[in-house]
């Protein structure tokens, strides 16, 4: 009998007997995931082997029109939420940061995740990650790609013209669990100005997948939130050119464009930053 063989239903008693994923110091495998958060006896990091994440509550959906491959895909894998549980010492956590290799990190809130359901995707059309397509743009979906059986904006979350977005994270490498509402206090401003409070809402839903603050966001741009809001006001019109079409700046820029952003969408957005900054100050 292999040890992978062994390994394999040990790791299914262990889920059924305590419902938890037991967690590595290393990664043995490239298809391991990385975890982060506040886990149980004070670790706040570690690998989970692949295997172990077949154990949890396995779903089989077809996305209809796969945002990324732009056909109909077969999705196994499992949900985010599982993962969350699954893990001892997350149940203060109310968001999960998908982290990819290039180090954009989508932001899913609890509240995000109750409605939408997002799937942690262990198989595509039956194969292994290793298998996997890769974009149109070339590049790799594995080791982990998080979608859904479909995804319907709702209409409530439009924000100054901007339409809730559907967050589809490929080439995911670790999962982060974090305590949004403690981390999110240091963007937040007080005030009840109806542009500034939309413009806190577009910059933590667009831009906190690529620019940082303390553990939260992702570091894609490598430019943290401080950075992008001082620019926001010593260069309002550049910045508003930048955002809606970043390489006509800057050739080199790896920001995605936003052109459907209005001019009701970037004045909130100035505003909120000119308002972050002044708090700042007065710290």
């Amino acid at each position: 009998m292999s040890r992978c063989f062994v390994f394999y239903w040990l790791c299914i008693w262990m889920t059924a007997a305590g419902g938890t994923l037991d967690m590595l110091p290393e990664r043995q495998s490239e298809g391991d995931l990385e975890v982060s958060g506040h886990f149980a006896g004070g670790r706040t990091n570690g690998f989970v082997a692949r295997e172990q994440l077949f154990t949890l509550p396995v779903v089989t959906v077809t996305n209809r029109h796969d945002p990324e491959l732009r056909r109909s895909v077969v999705y196994l894998g499992v949900a985010l939420d599982d993962v969350l549980a699954a893990l001892p010492g997350t149940e203060a956590s109310d968001a999960i940061l998908a982290v990819c290799r290039d180090k954009y990190a989508a932001v899913f809130s609890s509240e995000y995740r109750h409605h939408h359901r997002p799937i942690l995707v262990l198989k595509m059309d039956d194969k292994d990650y290793g298998d996997w397509p890769k974009t149109p743009s070339g590049a790799r979906m594995s080791p982990f790609y998080v979608s859904y059986e479909r995804f319907e904006a709702r209409p409530e979350q439009t924000v100054a013209g901007v339409v809730e977005e559907s967050l589809i994270p490929f080439s995911v490498v670790h999962l982060k669990f974090v305590r949004m509402n403690e981390s999110l206090d240091r963007l937040r401003v007080s005030g009840t100005q109806r542009k500034t409070v939309q413009g806190e809402t577009l910059a933590i839903q667009q831009c906190l997948h690529c620019h940082y603050s303390g553990d939260i966001g992702g570091r894609f741009s490598g430019k943290p939130w401080l950075v992008v809001a001082a620019w926001a006001k010593a260069e309002p019109l550049l910045f508003q050119k930048y955002i809606r079409n970043p390489r006509q700046v800057e050739p080199t820029s790896r920001m995605p464009g936003f052109p459907d952003f209005g001019d009701e969408a970037l004045s909130s957005l100035q505003d909120y930053f000119a308002a972050y900054l002044q708090a700042q100050a007065g710290k």
